[in-house]
């Protein structure tokens, strides 16, 4: 049996070329020679579909098509580093469709059938996924603190920290994006300095750029409580909230629950955001199994 690997374990290809490093780059660069090597066997990559913004926070994107039956497949990303001829690196953000695809495949190899809990961000994918696979396929759900706020006055720092966000992770600043973070949900600036020089700060660097996925990806541009895509949840639903947690959790679960046709609020006693997993079982085994 292989030992399981680390959660921060990289893999690292490395092909040499017999050629000019500039026109490595150029090939690298440049749509007209993209289109002749891009994408897996089995696909081709038309010129006209794929662009590539070379700097710092520009876009890299190209469409694959399939060779058998002309599906299309979006690679989107975004350059980190450039430095003609010397490197180039880019970030491939996820993307919300792509992790209801994966969700909807592990249930289809689980049998077809799962209930869906979510935490946090992780509320607004639960909901993305019903909403896409439908009831058959997911009977049940359950949301834990949902960080939505209808408190227009969250708007403002919501924008200004997804812009800072945005133009860390486009620096290659990820130490930065994570901190800033921090920043946002209410840490000292003294304890993030703490942070930043412990140990495991760099698994949480190599992480930084599921932020921008987590909150501008999956939260939105506007931090309301989606009521219109959470009328349309028709299946059972148990929407919960810590009593000693964020000010604005009990009046986001409220506003959710009320807009579901089919759900329950439940506030747990004692806890915060973050939840304790003993006591929150067997609320979620009594909800699951009823």
């Amino acid at each position: 049996m292989s030992d399981p690997v680390p959660e921060t374990a990289e893999l690292t290809y490395t092909r040499v070329f017999d050629a000019p490093r500039e026109l490595v780059f150029r090939c690298m660069t440049e749509p007209e020679h993209l289109a002749h090597f891009w994408g897996p066997i089995g696909t081709h990559t038309p010129a006209g579909g794929i662009t590539a913004d070379v700097q710092p926070g520009g876009v890299f994107e190209t469409v694959m098509v399939s060779d058998a039956d002309g599906s299309r497949y979006t690679m989107r990303a975004v350059y980190v580093e450039v430095v003609p001829p010397e490197r180039l690196v880019w970030t491939e953000p996820g993307t919300v469709e792509r992790e209801i695809e994966d969700l909807e495949a592990v249930i289809g190899a689980a049998g077809g059938t799962a209930f869906l809990y979510g935490h946090s961000s992780g509320c607004a994918l639960v909901i993305d996924t019903v909403l896409h696979a439908g009831g058959t396929t997911v009977p049940k759900i359950a949301l834990y603190e949902a960080p939505y706020d209808d408190d227009p006055a969250a708007e403002v720092p919501w924008t200004v920290y997804l812009d800072d966000l945005a133009a860390a992770l486009a620096a290659g600043r990820r130490g930065d994006a994570v901190a800033r973070f921090m920043a946002h949900v209410g840490m000292p600036a003294e304890q993030i300095a703490g942070m930043r020089q412990s140990p495991f700060f760099p698994a949480l660097e190599a992480i930084a750029p599921t932020l921008a996925y987590d909150h501008a990806g999956l939260m939105g541009d506007s931090l309301a409580v989606p009521v219109g895509q959470a009328a349309r949840v028709t299946v059972p639903a148990l929407v919960m909230y810590g009593d000693a947690s964020l000010p604005f959790t009990p009046a986001t679960a409220r506003t959710l629950s009320a807009a579901m046709p089919h759900a329950r609020l439940r506030a747990l006693e004692g806890q915060t955001h973050d939840v304790d997993p003993a006591v929150q079982a067997p609320v979620l085994a009594e909800f699951f199994a009823g």
